[in-house]
C-alpha cells in the first residue's frame, strides 16, 4: 500500500446476536470504517446492534456508552471458509482470525497484536485482538 497518511484500527471480539438461529455469536469487528480505498473497507457492514439486556437501561435512559451499530467484518468472496460455527452468518468468526491478519498483511497493513486484551480492554463483552495501521511507520 502506498499511502503516506497513517491510519490506525482496532480489530475486536463483539458478541452479536445471531438473527438466524437466535443465539449469541462471537464476531470480529473493527473501530470504524476504514477510510482507504482497500479490500479491508468492503468487508466491513455496519450492523444495528440491540442491546444484549434490558439491565443496559437505567431509568428509562439508554447507557451513552452503549454503541449503536457494530462495523462487523464479513466474509469475502476470496476468504476460504474455515467451518467455524458461525458460518450461517455473514460475519467473521475467532477462527477466521489468522486468514485476516495474511489478508491484511497481503495488502499493505502493520498487524500488532502486543496490545491485544491482556493489556487493553474494550467496552462490555469486547477484547481488542489486534491494531491494524496502513501508512507511516510500521507499529
Amino acid at each position: 500500500m502506498s499511502s503516506s497518511v497513517f491510519s490506525m484500527y482496532s480489530i475486536r471480539t463483539q458478541t452479536y446476536l445471531n438473527k438466524h438461529s437466535g443465539e449469541y455469536d462471537t464476531i470480529l469487528a473493527i473501530d470504524r470504517i476504514p477510510s482507504e480505498n482497500t479490500p479491508l473497507r468492503n468487508m466491513v457492514k455496519t450492523v444495528r446492534a440491540p442491546p444484549l439486556s434490558p439491565y443496559h437501561y437505567r431509568n428509562g435512559i439508554s447507557n451513552p456508552c452503549d454503541r449503536g451499530c457494530i462495523y462487523a467484518l464479513t466474509h469475502s468472496t476470496n476468504i476460504p471458509q474455515t467451518g467455524c460455527g458461525c458460518r450461517e452468518n455473514e460475519f467473521m468468526c475467532i477462527s477466521d482470525l489468522p486468514i485476516l491478519i495474511t489478508l491484511l498483511r497481503r495488502w499493505g497493513y502493520h498487524v500488532d497484536s502486543s496490545m491485544n486484551s491482556t493489556n487493553v480492554r474494550g467496552m462490555v463483552g469486547e477484547d481488542i485482538v489486534c491494531y491494524v495501521s496502513t501508512g507511516g511507520e510500521s507499529i
